[in-house]
């Protein structure tokens, strides 16, 4: 669902894509199957969406109806995070259950992505991440990961982890913010504002760190509110 900018209270959304079956050239699949995380790219305006039920994420033209007009499939087992930088290179994080990683999909000089809707093997793909969430862009395109560690919550492995412009393979990340300091146990949505500070939901609340934090550092700010619960994809502006 899209909203006004400035939208507040019972708003009625600019337009909606509603769940349907996909016809010719999609295999029995839904357009919406549990959306997971959603992204813009700004050239065309353009909607991506996660959807883990189907392993696959469609791109949806704003403007245009509930099919869509690209995306990918057949290699993300449960996609649970997806981003765009400014150089509209998509970025797509795979929750598998042996090995996580973040694919990574890069435009032409048209600004197509090749092998959309095929099985064409991304870009770069960084691997060995153990149970990624969403993912986020940050000012300088590093890219931000939330990782969740173990399928139990309260891990002391979950945070995030910071990579940098063109990782691949089994890279190091740059930085990680993790560890009983943070309070990061059950982290799950990211956003980074223009400043760099980082912004992850985790359970009931959601926690800020200042740019550039790494280690075990505790948050300089906590958003809670009663009606905050589970609390999942974030955004900033």
């Amino acid at each position: 669902t899209v909203y006004d900018a400035d939208a507040n209270g019972n708003a009625t959304p600019l337009r909606t894509i509603t769940q349907q079956n996909l016809g010719t050239g999609f295999t029995l699949v839904q357009n919406l199957a549990n959306p997971t995380a959603i992204a813009i790219r700004t050239a065309p305006e353009n909607l991506f969406v996660a959807n883990s039920d189907s392993g696959r994420v469609f791109e949806f033209e704003l403007a245009a109806g509930d099919q869509p007009s690209g995306g990918f499939r057949g290699f993300q087992t449960q996609p649970t995070g997806v981003a765009v930088d400014s150089g509209q290179s998509i970025y797509i994080a795979e929750a598998n259950p042996d090995e996580g990683s973040v694919l990574v999909f890069v435009p032409t000089e048209a600004g197509q992505y090749e092998g959309q809707l095929t099985t064409t093997a991304p870009d770069l793909q960084i691997t060995g991440i153990n149970n990624p969430a969403h993912l986020a862009i940050g000012p300088n395109r590093q890219l931000f990961v939330v990782v969740r560690g173990t399928l139990q919550l309260a891990e002391p492995n979950a945070g995030v982890f910071v990579y940098a412009v063109g990782a691949t393979g089994n890279a190091a990340p740059i930085r990680v913010i993790r560890g009983p300091d943070t309070g990061l146990s059950a982290p799950y949505g990211i956003a980074v504002d223009r400043d760099g500070r980082t912004f992850v939901s985790n359970g009931d609340s959601v926690r800020v760190f200042l740019p550039g934090a790494s280690g075990n550092v505790f948050p300089y700010e906590i958003v809670s509110h009663f009606e905050i619960s589970n609390a999942g994809g974030l955004a900033v502006r």
